[in-house]
Parts: C-alpha cells; sequence; structure tokens
C-alpha cells in the first residue's frame, strides 16, 4: 500500500497507531455531534438575543470595547472546527 493510499484510507490504525477501527468510529461519532451541537447553542444564542455580536456591543457603556470586525475571527474557528470534524 502506498503512502497516500494509507493516508486516504486510514491504514491499519490499530496495528500502526494502536487503536481499534470501533474506537475511532466512536471518536468520529462524538467530534461530529460536539461540531453540531456547538453550531446549534450558537446560533440559538443569537436568535434569543436577537442581536449580533457587534450590537450587543453598541448597548454596553464601557470604556475598553473591540471593534465589531473583531469578532470576525469565529468564522476561520468553526470553519477550522468543521475540518478537523471531517478530517
Amino acid at each position: 500500500m502506498s503512502k497516500t493510499e494509507e493516508l486516504l484510507t486510514g491504514g491499519n490504525t490499530t496495528e500502526k497507531y494502536g487503536v481499534e477501527p470501533r474506537k475511532k468510529l466512536l471518536v468520529q461519532i462524538l467530534n461530529t455531534t460536539v461540531y453540531i451541537a456547538t453550531i446549534v447553542v450558537n446560533y440559538a444564542n443569537g436568535v434569543k438575543n436577537g442581536n449580533k455580536q457587534g450590537a450587543i456591543v453598541d448597548q454596553r457603556d464601557i470604556t475598553f470595547q473591540p471593534e465589531k470586525w473583531a469578532f470576525s475571527i469565529w468564522g476561520p474557528i468553526f470553519i477550522g472546527l468543521g475540518l478537523f470534524t471531517i478530517w
């Protein structure tokens, strides 16, 4: 088996890494479940508040407030989490 095929198929995980296929599947299912729960909870929080983070920042009278664009970091974070879940 070539290195590429081994990487794509996962190879023999029990032999190589000491991970049984059932445990690997369980971890994949848990990763997917937690990722979906994260998206749902964050979406529900936004719907419940009826505001986006930038609007919430504007409502508070605080000396130090991040700019609205600072909250855009969450886009790449959720994309990264999704890619990790798929991988």
